[in-house]
């Protein structure tokens, strides 16, 4: 069987007490954000989603999840071709030591400097603007 998570949220002005999803008291928070696990079989899985409020009045609602048959399939791709990406790699790096409205920095600079050399020996071009 394989383990799926229901989650949604419950609200009523009154306030919501306990939420149950197919008879399994829910996970509730005070939001009315609930979840619960669910283990699914191969095939149609009903499932009950029933929530009290401080008054005990209750609301249900019913929904199905199928479940397909899947086949294990085993992916094989070489290591190098895993790590010949290819395409353009892009950053926009700034360092400002000089802030109109703040406190001044000392190595905000030379840190993007640092960042730019690192990101070059990866691969990215670089353009650098100095102001």
């Amino acid at each position: 069987m394989e383990k799926f998570t229901v989650i949604g949220i419950a609200k009523d002005e009154s306030g919501v007490a306990n939420v149950y999803i197919n008879g399994k008291e829910a996970d509730l928070d005070r939001f009315g954000n609930f979840s619960a696990d669910v283990y699914l079989q191969i095939g149609n899985n009903p499932i009950q989603v029933v929530a009290i409020d401080i008054h005990r009045n209750t609301s249900r609602k019913t929904f199905s999840i199928s479940r397909l048959q899947s086949k294990k399939i085993k992916l094989q791709v070489s290591r190098d071709k895993f790590f010949n990406i290819t395409g353009a790699y892009y950053s926009l790096i700034v360092g400002i030591n000089d802030y109109k409205y703040l406190n001044k920095l000392k190595t905000a600079v030379n840190d993007s400097i640092a960042v730019k050399k690192i990101l070059q020996e990866y691969g990215f071009t670089t353009v650098s603007y100095t102001y």
